[in-house]
């Protein structure tokens, strides 16, 4: 169980990273400003191979991985590509289940599903929330056709929006008693609350809004506002401000939590780590100080990405079981 600072605290996480303050001095990190829901369909394509181009593909260690594609159908008869990491050379016996709602996650010869979902703006709340579910439900039913098997770990997580997603699912899976159950939830920098929802037992804590405004980097609070607006969400719903769920916390998987201090959800994965811890969660928390939001993917070559990295991993192996 990790130690959470206490929230007095929350705010020195904003002093900038020396490494990170070198690049800000020496190039442009900012992502240009948007506020047509239509930028976002135009600007898809070249986004996904900016991705793709980006220092971090080449860190990813992909030997030893197969990658197929699989089509995962919803409730509305829709169906849409997934990602299928597993081991190239078939084990032994099947391996965990890992359903990731965002791209990676190449270790423990598990069988990755890494899902797609009908995204914002085409597609509003809570669209995307039914498809997660739908897939989750559905990788799990095929576990075995997929070469997975869930009783030996289940594993989903997701960054910033797919952290959202994966915090949902686990609440879903337990409320429904989904079987095998999940064991573990990894939440890289995610949305959990909002300001117009956040409880007002916490207000004096959720700072990091205003504090990070205007954070260098991907997201600083324009584009989460205009991303919002995109998505719109129910901020009561706790489908979207997860933090608030109605039947609480109690009884979760094992959660690992990262957070970024010059962001501004910081204060989202502080809060939702501590609420966990509160209710009897088993949390893991790693906090990176000084660097924005996505800073492992946008610039790989920091010294703290590296740290996430391991720090994942570790992650990893304590929630299939280890300490």
């Amino acid at each position: 169980m990790s130690t959470i600072m206490d929230s007095s605290q929350w705010p020195s996480l904003s002093e900038i990273d020396p490494e990170f303050k070198k690049i800000v001095e020496s190039q442009n990190v900012n992502m240009p400003p948007m506020s047509d829901p239509a930028q976002i369909t135009a600007m898809r394509p070249a986004m996904e191979q900016m991705q793709l181009s980006m220092p971090y593909q080449t860190m990813v260690d992909r030997s030893g991985v197969r990658e197929d594609t699989i089509d995962i159908p919803f409730r509305d008869g829709t169906s849409l590509p997934a990602a299928l990491y597993k081991p190239s050379v078939q084990p032994a016996s099947p391996g965990p289940l890992v359903v990731l709602y965002h791209g990676g996650g190449f270790t423990y010869n598990a069988v990755v599903v890494s899902v797609n979902y009908r995204m914002a703006p085409e597609h509003k709340f809570p669209q995307l929330i039914h498809d997660s579910w739908d897939a989750l439900k559905w990788a799990l039913s095929n576990a075995s056709t997929l070469g997975a098997d869930p009783s030996k770990g289940f594993i989903v997580g997701g960054s910033s929006a797919g952290g959202n997603i994966a915090a949902v699912m686990s609440h879903l899976a337990r409320d429904e008693k989904l079987s095998p159950p999940i064991t573990g939830v990894s939440l890289a920098y995610p949305v959990v609350a909002s300001q117009d929802s956040i409880p007002k037992d916490f207000a004096h804590e959720y700072t990091a809004h205003t504090q990070n405004a205007n954070a260098p980097g991907i997201l600083n609070a324009e584009s989460l506002a205009f991303m919002r607006k995109c998505y719109d969400p129910d901020t009561s719903s706790g489908l979207y401000s997860v933090l608030n769920w109605e039947t609480g916390h109690q009884d979760l998987p094992k959660t690992h939590v990262l957070v970024c201090g010059l962001d501004p959800l910081r204060d989202d994965g502080l809060l939702y780590a501590r609420e966990l811890q509160k209710a009897g969660v088993e949390v893991k928390l790693d906090v990176y100080p000084g660097v924005p939001h996505g800073f492992d993917v946008i610039f790989p070559q920091l010294s703290q990405a590296e740290k996430l990295r391991k720090d994942k991993e570790e992650a990893f192996a304590w929630m299939l079981g280890g300490q």
